[in-house]
């Protein structure tokens, strides 16, 4: 019990200090301002800093309220069949800009036309967390690599398929120590570094709260100096609506396809009712 109030006592303590290092930033910033008269330009850029700061600290708030959520699942939670690929080629498009601004070349291979059942918005922001860790801690002018691969559930199971999406990048990559730590809440691996990419920690930690909603997981896969792979596991079936999956297959190739599409309808049906009992 002891340990157990030591590990909440340090998650609340440092819910508290995130946001209020900002505060006394920007409390910093006015006092200096108002110290002597200045001029317009001098105030503007008073302004400039306290807005930017402002960002930050509206940021971090709607992080902090995703992770609530994703902790109070039982309410807030829509759900519904979402096709993984349309989620990330939409994550992929929101953090153009940013790719951009670090010179970093996003790729995608075969996604395949799979679903899920999740809450399409929580899922997106999955995505998001996870691509923009891979975009800013990467080198400038480096790679992220985005792949998936689905595997049948075994002939005769009544139970959903498994899709496994990778991203890739070729950053620093992860020491073996921390490769659990980073999901963590406000776990950093590198203090300074996170100071200038804008980082909170956060990430990871919501990613890994979400997905556990959705029977899902998020790990590290591999992480060396040549980059670092996050693995995001989801149980999905392919959509049915779609005549050619073009997503990898692991799993050996099952009977006629008549057998296997109604046990991973049925499948994924289980896993529906699963996650709406969590819920």
């Amino acid at each position: 019990m002891v340990g157990t109030s030591g590990v909440v006592a340090t998650g609340a303590i440092a819910l508290v200090e995130e946001p209020e290092r900002t505060i006394v930033a920007l409390k910093g910033e006015i006092d200096v301002a108002l110290r002597r008269d200045r001029t317009a330009d001098e105030y503007r850029g008073t302004l400039a800093i306290v807005q930017s700061r402002l960002s930050v600290l509206t940021s971090l708030i709607t992080e902090l309220m995703l992770l609530v959520r994703a902790q109070e699942s039982r309410t807030h939670v829509r759900l519904r069949e979402v096709r993984i690929d349309d989620v990330v080629r939409a994550s992929a498009a929101r953090l153009a800009d940013l790719a951009a601004s670090r010179q970093v070349r996003v790729t995608m291979g075969a996604l395949g036309s799979c679903v899920t059942y999740a809450d399409p918005g929580l899922l997106a922001r999955v995505c998001d967390n996870v691509l923009e860790n891979a975009i800013r801690y990467n080198r400038d002018g480096g790679e992220v690599a985005i792949t998936a691969s689905f595997a049948e559930s075994a002939p005769g199971e009544w139970a959903a398929g498994r899709l496994s999406l990778r991203v890739a990048d070729t950053g620093s990559g992860i020491p073996a120590a921390d490769r659990e730590r980073v999901f963590d809440r406000f776990y950093r691996v590198d203090q300074s570094r996170n100071r200038f990419t804008g980082g909170f920690g956060l990430g990871l930690a919501i990613a890994r709260e979400v997905l556990a909603l959705f029977n899902g997981r998020i790990l590290i896969e591999s992480s060396s100096p040549a980059g670092t792979t996050v693995r995001i596991d989801l149980p999905a079936r392919r959509d049915a609506t779609t005549s050619s999956p073009d997503v990898d297959a692991e799993a050996a190739e099952g009977p006629a396809e008549a057998g296997p599409h109604a046990g991973h309808h049925q499948g994924h049906a289980e896993h529906r009712a699963h996650v709406e009992d969590r819920t």
